[in-house]
């Protein structure tokens, strides 16, 4: 699947001297760095941990469709990000929740936070 095929937009919002972004369902590209280039807050999707990647179709969602926990890692740490919420996770159990979060922090060592529906985030 081409990204033609699949676009996805992604959200820079500046206002009093504070950046939100929102990366969509992206993988790592040059259009969500430039978003997310020392933002305050990056809303970030991670639909799998690097744990689950064990079937094609999984690899290549991770390589092309939406990030992985590694990526959202390493997309945090590339950009300065102050504060990384996750969303978009695939349902898992505990231990792989658990897996998720310390592939995120082994390249990312900011604030890390699990997106829920109408969470409140003061910048």
């Amino acid at each position: 699947m081409s990204r033609e095929a699949w676009p996805c937009l992604g959200y820079r919002v500046e206002a009093e001297g504070k950046v939100v972004t929102i990366s969509g369902d992206t993988v790592a590209c040059d259009g969500l760095d430039h978003l997310a280039q020392s933002a305050d807050i990056l809303i970030q999707c991670c639909y799998l941990a690097e744990d689950e990647i064990t079937n094609p179709a999984f690899e290549r969602l991770a390589q092309y469709v939406i990030a992985s926990s590694g990526q959202a890692g390493k997309i945090a740490t590339r950009n300065e990000v102050k504060k990384l919420v996750l969303t978009h996770i695939r349902p898992k159990s505990e231990s792989m929740m658990h897996s998720l979060m310390e592939d995120v922090h082994n390249d990312y060592s900011g604030e890390v936070c699990l997106g829920e529906d109408l969470m409140v985030i003061d910048i």
